[in-house]
């Protein structure tokens, strides 16, 4: 059998901790500095060509300015997406209908009033719910949903079709 213990007394190495060496720290500063001062360089020339007017009493930081030299077609337009609208609006008529069911028979709104879960962890019911007692409750609803269902056929309509070219 081998004897360990002369293993075991062998000095060994301890890690190093992991700190950002003075270098890196220094470079970093230097790059902050730099993009500061260009920053500020794009913002005085913006002001001083016209490209941006500031028509305000108050101070207007050098990163709002240089934003705004960008032009609107720096901002991009959000893509609609259709089917999560259409999905968000059947949530919201189903928490509306829910609510109002729960007024008219006076319980509460929750199926689980005990549950431990968070709500947000709850799954989500996209099904259409049954209609409420009250008929201007339904009309409501459903005119809700109606009205968007026709804005979106009508934004998909006029949205310019992909070609293959």
């Amino acid at each position: 059998k081998q004897d360990n213990t002369k293993w075991n007394n062998w000095p060994t190495k301890t890690a190093p901790k992991q700190q950002p060496s003075d270098k890196k720290r220094i470079n970093h500063k230097k790059r902050a500095a730099r993009n500061r001062r260009k920053l500020e360089k794009t913002a005085r020339r913006l002001l001083q060509d016209g490209s941006v007017v500031v028509l305000v009493e108050e101070d207007i930081p050098d990163e709002a300015i240089a934003v705004l030299g960008k032009g609107l077609g720096f901002i991009p337009t959000p893509s609609l997406d259709i089917e999560g609208t259409r999905l968000d609006m059947r949530l919201t008529t189903n928490r509306i209908l829910t609510r109002a069911k729960a007024s008219q028979s006076q319980q509460p709104a929750n199926s689980t009033p005990n549950s431990t879960f968070n709500p947000k962890l709850h799954r989500k019911y996209y099904g259409p719910k049954s209609p409420a007692l009250e008929q201007a409750i339904n009309d409501i609803t459903n005119s809700m949903a109606h009205d968007l269902d026709s804005r979106l056929r009508r934004r998909s309509a006029l949205a310019p079709k992909k070609s293959n070219l």
